[in-house]
């Protein structure tokens, strides 16, 4: 499992994320956290290479205060093991987009109106690259 954690990241609407790196060949699971901290997260972006519910799907969620909300669940998943991809997440005024590598879009709408300060890509996925637009 890797981890890669910015803190003191001033993200606003408008601003594009980049993210590159390389997926696990035993992948399980990774994410990417947008909030104010680790129990306060305004994104949690969840791709799971088997869910005991749904198999292969990416899983978003926000956590307030430690809290998680409803799950909200996206069954184009277009991650391979071992694989090298790029990620783009949108910050919107309504919430996030996130750009798949085949191109499609998960939405996700904002639970809650806090400013984003923090930021972690962790799990079965190792970061090569990162870039705000």
């Amino acid at each position: 499992m890797s981890e890669f954690e910015v803190k003191n990241i001033d993200l606003k609407p408008g601003n594009k994320l980049k993210i590159k790196g390389k997926i696990a060949g035993d992948a399980k699971r990774f994410q990417i956290d947008l909030g104010k901290g680790v129990n306060d997260l305004a994104l949690h972006f969840n791709p799971r290479f088997h869910d005991d519910r749904d198999g292969k799907v990416i899983v978003c969620n926000s956590n307030c205060g430690g809290s998680w909300g409803s799950e909200k669940r996206d069954s184009n998943f277009p991650f391979e093991k071992g694989h090298e991809v790029k990620l783009n997440v949108k910050i919107l005024q309504e919430g996030f987009e996130v750009e798949l590598p085949n191109g499609h879009t998960v939405k996700f709408s904002k639970r809650f109106d806090d400013k984003i300060t923090y930021m972690r890509v962790g799990g079965d996925f190792k970061v090569t690259s990162f870039k705000v637009e």
